[in-house]
């Protein structure tokens, strides 16, 4: 578990509000292919964690004609 205050935010989400209101505050951690951040609904103060894989951004867009994979 990292320091959010010595990470650098690669997927840029901090300060972006998400699906239910949620404002993304830190990120908490990171490793292999995921990042955790600290998410709150303003609204009620409610917190959650918000896991995200930064590794699935590598993988090429499929061919919708190939799509679903037989």
């Amino acid at each position: 578990v990292s320091s959010s205050s010595v990470l650098e935010d690669p997927l840029d989400l901090i300060g972006v509000t998400i699906h239910g209101g949620f404002e993304v505050r830190e990120l908490v951690s990171f490793g292999g292919l995921s990042l955790v951040y600290r998410v709150v609904r303003p609204s009620d103060g409610c917190s959650a964690a918000l896991k995200c894989y930064d590794g699935l951004a590598d993988l090429p867009e499929p061919d919708d004609a190939e799509w679903p994979p037989a």
